[in-house]
């Protein structure tokens, strides 16, 4: 049976690269972030605008790239099995993260070097400093390297778990506006605790990965693993959509 193609999914991935461009670019010219260049000192007013651009659109983008991950990772497992979709996963996400912390980062980092800092140094000097360091994820990376350890984890969960049953998708359950704003408001809560305990821009060095985000990160990935067993995505209601849309609105303005 030949698959129908969620062409909404690729319009909204679409916007959502977008948005992991225009966030670093921001950053490049004035807004709170980590990067690889900052292009000199803003003016106020543009450090304002941009930094308000980041924290919006920090608040919601990558979590959604999870969430869409999320529910292509249930439906891989479910047709694929558990050893050839480890092994895909394996190749599709391990090779470009190793490729890039082997070769592309590197020499970014080298020429910013040079262009930025005046670094004389030999090529090979630098290059020896820079592996000697404990970061194995510099750079936008960090997501296929999170989102290869959520896999294993998931892989590991169905080993261990019993086979999900077979959805009812015509009579499954989906979520209303009080369970949306239940989910939220504990989300929230959770983010906050663990934000006191780690606050915004501690990171794990080793694996470069910034910890006060994750609660958004794993919760978005599990409900989009759940959103495919019961067809959320084409389920939920438009008038629903509309509704948390204004919402959002609403907390951004205010």
């Amino acid at each position: 049976m030949e698959k129908s193609r969620l062409f909404f999914i690729d319009n909204l991935r679409t916007l959502l690269i977008a948005l992991v461009i225009s966030q670093h670019l921001s950053v490049t010219y004035g807004g709170v972030g980590g990067w690889y260049y900052y292009d000199g000192e803003p003016d106020q007013m543009s450090g304002i605008v941009l930094t308000i651009h980041n924290a919006i659109n920090q608040s919601c983008f990558m979590g959604f790239l999870f969430l869409i991950s999320g529910y292509f990772t249930a439906g891989s497992y479910d047709r694929k099995g558990p050893w050839k979709f480890i092994k895909s996963r394996l190749l599709r996400l391990s090779i470009p993260w190793i490729f890039y912390f082997l070769f592309i980062n590197p020499i970014i980092v080298y020429v910013l070097q040079i262009k930025v800092n005046g670094h004389d140094g030999s090529i090979w000097r630098f290059f020896t400093s820079h592996f000697s360091r404990l970061y194995i994820a510099d750079g936008p990376v960090w997501f296929l390297e999170a989102l290869l350890i959520f896999t294993l984890f998931y892989s590991l969960w169905r080993a261990l778990a019993k086979p999900p049953p077979s959805a009812d998708r015509e009579n499954a359950w989906i979520p209303g506006n009080p369970a949306i704003a239940v989910t939220a408001l504990a989300l929230g809560i959770i983010t906050f605790s663990v934000r006191l305990w780690r606050p915004l821009g501690w990171g794990f060095a080793p694996l470069n990965l910034q910890l006060p985000f994750f609660p958004q990160y794993i919760c978005l990935f599990i409900l989009g693993t759940i959103a495919y067993r019961y067809d959320w995505f084409q389920c939920i209601p438009e008038a629903t959509g509309k509704f948390w849309l204004g919402v959002a609105v609403v907390f951004i303005v205010i």
